[in-house]
């Protein structure tokens, strides 16, 4: 794809952070046979970010040293850790045993091998998120970097209002699920956002509608055809870059990636 070898890691999507981590290190040799790559660059969405963090550290451990990954961009990830999540766990705790029974037969049935919907609550706590952070091993020689996006109310999509709203209250802006604050680590390089100024909602990130913007704007939707990044990677110097579709965006992250020599 435009010169890139793009892999998909097939892990669960409520596999708790660890046991994804371990799926994700199974598939890693061939994923280096198949590319005949020694390193990689690794792209992660909201929980996939702590997947791969989880990732690396098993991979410090079999590969120390001389760890093959090249970098690691996380968009929307919770780096530490959700008040949301723990507010509700706190709160509502009788209901998240039978809210987790019943995810968890769904994620199976949709394909996932392991599920634990309460167990991947626990560990996206802030306490928990902090301890990881303070552990995690130096990792240094992997470039990182971190893009969020955050809305500025019911304008922006209706549909997510009111968990915005919820997690707005309880952590500040946010994309409808991941705060700001959170998505935050050591090299924030800035938001996507649209190119009136509205935020992108948190399921728009991976193209969930599965459609272009302009087919979504033709159909009616409230989100505008075009986006726009602030401070682009690809141009550090740059406030914004228009996009025709959310894969632009990835399309850009990967370019600049490759303009680093990763």
């Amino acid at each position: 794809m435009h010169g890139a070898q793009v892999f998909f890691g097939e892990h669960d999507a409520w596999g708790t952070p660890i046991y994804n981590a371990v799926q994700l290190l199974e598939r890693f040799p061939a994923i280096l046979k198949e590319s005949g790559a020694t390193k990689i660059n690794i792209i992660a969405h909201s929980k996939g970010g702590i997947d791969a963090r989880y990732l690396i550290a098993l991979l410090n451990e079999e590969f120390p040293g001389d760890l093959p990954v090249a970098s690691l961009t996380t968009i929307a990830t919770p780096h530490h850790g959700s008040r949301s999540i723990e507010m509700l766990l706190k709160s509502l705790w009788p209901v998240f045993i039978p809210l987790s029974f019943v995810a968890n037969l769904v994620y199976k049935r949709i394909g996932d091998k392991n599920p634990d919907f309460l167990g991947t609550c626990l560990y996206l706590t802030p306490s928990n998120m902090k301890q990881f952070n303070a552990t995690q091993p130096d990792i240094s020689p992997i470039y990182s970097q971190q893009f969020a996006s955050s809305l500025h109310g019911v304008i922006d999509d209706p549909l997510v209002f009111a968990p915005y709203l919820f997690v707005y209250l309880a952590e500040g802006p946010n994309d409808g699920l991941i705060s700001m604050q959170s998505s935050t680590y050591d090299n924030y390089r800035g938001e996507y956002r649209t190119a009136d100024g509205r935020g992108v909602p948190h399921d728009y990130l991976v193209d969930l509608p599965k459609r272009p913007f302009s087919a979504l704007r033709e159909s009616g939707t409230i989100l505008p055809a075009v986006r726009r990044f602030s401070q682009a990677a690809s141009k550090p110097d740059s406030t914004t870059l228009d996009f025709k579709d959310i894969s632009d965006f990835y399309l850009a992250i990967a370019a600049d990636l490759k303009a680093r020599g990763l």
